[in-house]
């Protein structure tokens, strides 16, 4: 990561002390808890510029100092607070927690992260984000955040790992949180070093999320998103069922609230659009979307189509796509150039899949009031209530999911129906501050007693 892009003390608008006297990797970029005394803001412009004192701040507990290495000046450290809106919970000390994530930008996910570090923090948890890829973002909020590309690297995250415990050995956090797959073993390595339980969240079924299998060392706790997928976890026998939490994911309802749900009658004076999400690769169900893409435009519909994938095979939808001849009405697209747009700018949400899956992207559809339809595997039916708030069709058959995109094109009146029926249940369920609220309590479970009780809790 390019350092006067990502850490620039002007960008990010937080105060830069002395230089500390430990040596930091070139390219790396790492974070320490503790006081620091007399900052100052260093101004970087024209030569001779100088330094202004700012004069001393407060230093609380649960701050986080940020080191990182600049080549042409040296190791230098400036403090941040652990998140927007500071405070602590009920005048008690702030429980440092490391969030380990992957590449943010990549997957899409700043801004869902800067709102989780938010609600921790007015729960009395000082989050630390420790990723591979896209902290900046966070940075640039005055969030604390370290990034080093080897985290999600099989062989190489235990290096990154260890580099991160370096930066200060002496002050760890107490509690360190896997959030996706593939920093899963780094996390552990981080846990182990520190000594602090490990809590990892398992973002889909087996099959979709592979890196799941890696079973880490230590404390564990496992978060996942219903109760369909804990019994699946639990019957695999990886795990003590009592460690298993149920934690459903918290969503964000999109800019405008319930106005948002007028979109969902999909008006006719306008090019109609249909958006499909999630990891690409073998048993996503693109196929099949592409084939009854294909469908609809044969039976004269004037629809675009919007694909934002994650992992490996969109070059091969791509080519499957020129030779069913509707490469011009589709458009592939990364979360993270759609992160704030995609549910604003489509009308109907449709979410394929050959096998089990979690299916957050449709929980994200039905808190925006979209209406939907989605493979009838395990996950994806307990979201639609077997069809009551969406149309479910059989997993691979493109005539089928082409039918029942024509069906909500054409039938306005249902569409809307189901966008508004679909919402009403989801928001209660997928609250964001429901989720914060039951993750802060599981870190202070976790950083009073290094493991979870025998009373499981759910969402």
């Amino acid at each position: 990561m390019g350092q006067s892009a990502a850490v620039s003390p002007r960008s990010a608008g937080t105060t830069v002390g002395a230089s500390g006297g430990r040596m930091i990797r070139r390219g790396a970029l790492y974070l320490r808890p503790g006081p620091v005394s007399t900052p100052r803001t260093r101004r970087r412009g024209q030569a001779g510029a100088s330094d202004r004192e700012e004069g001393p701040s407060d230093r609380g507990a649960g701050r986080w100092d940020v080191i990182w290495f600049d080549p042409e000046r040296g190791s230098d450290r400036r403090s941040v607070a652990p998140g927007p809106g500071g405070g602590q919970a009920m005048g008690a000390p702030p429980i440092p927690v490391a969030l380990v994530v992957g590449d943010l930008v990549r997957r899409g996910e700043v801004h869902r992260i800067a709102r989780l570090v938010g609600r921790l923090t007015g729960r009395g948890i000082a989050a630390l984000v420790i990723g591979s890829g896209g902290v900046s973002g966070l940075i640039e909020r005055g969030i604390a955040a370290i990034e080093d590309p080897w985290l999600d690297r099989p062989w190489l995250g235990r290096v990154a790992s260890g580099r991160v415990r370096r930066a200060d050995p002496g002050a760890p956090a107490e509690v360190v949180h896997a959030m996706h797959a593939e920093v899963v073993r780094a996390a552990a390595e981080l846990a182990s070093g520190w000594g602090a339980p490990l809590v990892r969240t398992i973002e889909d079924y087996p099959g979709l999320d592979d890196p799941s299998r890696a079973e880490p060392r230590g404390s564990l706790v496992t978060v996942v998103g219903d109760d369909g997928l804990a019994r699946r976890f639990a019957e695999e026998g990886r795990q003590p069922p009592e460690s298993i939490r149920v934690i459903a994911p918290g969503i964000d309802p999109i800019r405008g609230g319930e106005a948002d749900t007028e979109g969902a009658a999909i008006p006719g004076d306008r090019v109609r659009v249909i958006g499909a999400m999630g990891r690409l690769g073998s048993g996503s169900g693109f196929e099949a979307f592409l084939d009854a893409i294909h469908r609809v435009l044969k039976a004269g519909r004037d629809v675009e189509f919007l694909v934002a994938g994650l992992g490996p095979g969109e070059s091969r939808l791509r080519r499957r796509a020129a030779r069913l001849g509707i490469a011009e009405r589709l458009t592939f697209a990364s979360p993270a150039a759609l992160e704030s747009v995609f549910w604003e700018v489509i009308d109907l949400y449709c979410q394929p899949a050959a096998v089990a899956t979690l299916g957050r992207p449709l929980m994200e559809a039905m808190v925006a009031g979209r209406p939907s339809v989605a493979a009838d595997v395990e996950g994806l039916r307990g979201l639609l209530g077997g069809g009551g708030r969406g149309l479910l069709v059989p997993p691979g058959d493109a005539a089928a999911l082409a039918r029942a995109m024509l069906d909500l094109l054409d039938q306005p009146l249902l569409a809307r129906s189901l966008g508004e029926r679909s919402r009403q249940w989801a928001l209660p369920r997928f609250d964001p501050d429901r989720e914060a609220d039951q993750l802060a309590a599981l870190y202070a479970e976790c950083a009073r007693t290094g493991s979870p009780s025998s009373e499981r809790r759910r969402s």
